[in-house]
């Protein structure tokens, strides 16, 4: 394919061979598909090639032809797995019998990481992680305290991918009406504003940050007060259509969408994996779901419009506008609400949700400014407010005397 950005035409090819979402050869790519195209092409250049065996290297030329290659069947061989429960290793002892032939140990365990890079780069559900990259961990990047990556052993590579994915966290949990991690009855109504942009940007210094991995969307770092969010909703979209079904990302999560709690609480018709990602757009609505957090959008952005992919146009209509297309497949699913019961409406996210919820309403606001635009305690919001205007009066009044005071002196003395 070359290192320059593919034709149109290739298009069709990426979003069938790299997504697994069938289309024939005249279909025309709606916007955020092509979108999701030129994003998958963008990505797969930067995959790191430490990933990948001198063999394999020295066979395709350029470094492009060999990653497009790769991946695309790692595609193709996820997508034809009879059984579920399928791991790293069923996957490339198919990909040596069918391209490679055998292996010894070592290229054994970089053909490992180049399968976990990109499963990570088709799912959009982590990034692996090359800093302090070693072929027997498992790397995936992080939003944690110190930003710590997380990690386990390839010797997981022998179980089950879900197992694998489970044990690095990379996964959305699915939450149960009885979870240990859930509070009392009251906590599932979430008023919007309590985790509006504004609230936390105002009330608690909460910056965002745009990521690239599904598994950090609402995840919030209270040591560096960021809150992260996922970049590219178009992703979700493509993978929400009729078409999609079997797509690589619903593929890998097959034994995902096998759980059962968090079902008897929403459609069902979705899986769990769609359900996801329907979460995922609903969840922009609510961070941003005021006029005043709807401003603040575009100062968001400064980051992004730096980076290599443009900005996604369905993340913008999400977070900047006041409606959403109603006659969109997928928008057409998303309420705009003032509040949510996050166990039916967030079974999935509900967790993050109300994290997010509890660390605004426990924040203690330092600045006066704050505590006058807190809308968690009207009362001391009131009493703030008067204090200020009677402060700001009595400031005021005290001016106006020094200066009557002034001019009431300078006149006696001219007049003495």
């Amino acid at each position: 394919m070359g290192s320059a950005e593919p034709r149109s035409a290739d298009y069709l090819n990426i979003y069938s061979s790299l997504l697994n979402i069938k289309v024939a050869t005249a279909d025309i790519l709606t916007a955020e598909e092509e979108y999701v195209c030129q994003l998958i092409s963008s990505r797969l250049r930067r995959v790191s090639l430490v990933y990948f065996p001198e063999p394999l290297l020295q066979l395709y030329t350029p470094s492009d032809d060999l990653r497009l290659f790769f991946v695309s069947n790692i595609v193709r061989i996820i997508c034809n797995q009879r059984d579920s429960r399928f791991s790293i290793n069923d996957i490339i002892d198919d990909f040596c019998r069918e391209s490679y032939g055998q292996v010894h140990e070592k290229i054994q365990l970089q053909l490992q990481q180049a399968v976990f890079a990109a499963l990570g780069l088709v799912t959009f559900l982590y990034a692996a992680s090359t800093d302090g990259y070693h072929p027997e961990n498992f790397t995936a990047e992080n939003a944690g305290r110190e930003y710590l990556p997380r990690q386990c052993s390839s010797a997981l590579a022998d179980r089950r991918l879900f197992a694998l994915l489970t044990k690095l966290d990379v996964l959305p949990s699915i939450g149960s009406a009885h979870s240990n991690s859930i509070l009392e009855g009251s906590e599932e109504l979430l008023h919007a504003w309590s985790v509006s942009y504004d609230f936390l940007s105002q009330i608690c210094d909460i910056n965002i940050v745009w990521t690239d991995s599904l598994n950090l969307h609402l995840h919030i770092n209270p040591d560096s007060r960021q809150l992260f969010l996922f970049r590219f909703p178009s992703y979700c979209v493509v993978n929400l259509y009729g078409k999609a079904s079997g797509s690589i990302f619903h593929r890998v999560l097959d034994e995902y969408n096998g759980q059962v709690p968090g079902r008897a609480h929403r459609n069902q018709e979705q899986s769990n994996s769609q359900a996801f990602l329907l979460e995922v757009i609903q969840s922009y609505r609510v961070i941003f779901c005021d006029a005043q957090s709807r401003k603040k959008f575009a100062s968001t952005l400064r980051g992004l419009l730096e980076s290599e992919e443009k900005v996604d146009n369905i993340l913008v209509q999400l977070c900047e506008q006041s409606t959403v297309p109603s006659d969109s497949p997928v928008f057409s699913q998303i309420q705009d609400r003032d509040a949510y019961n996050v166990l039916h409406n967030f079974p999935i996210l509900r967790n993050r949700l109300l994290t997010l919820k509890r660390y605004g309403m426990s924040y203690d606001p330092m600045k006066v400014r704050q505590i006058i635009r807190d809308r968690r305690h009207p009362l001391e919001r009131l009493n703030m407010r008067v204090v200020v205007v009677f402060g700001v009066f009595s400031l005021l009044l005290g001016f106006l005397q020094v200066v009557v005071g002034t001019v009431q002196l300078v006149y006696a003395v001219r007049h003495d």
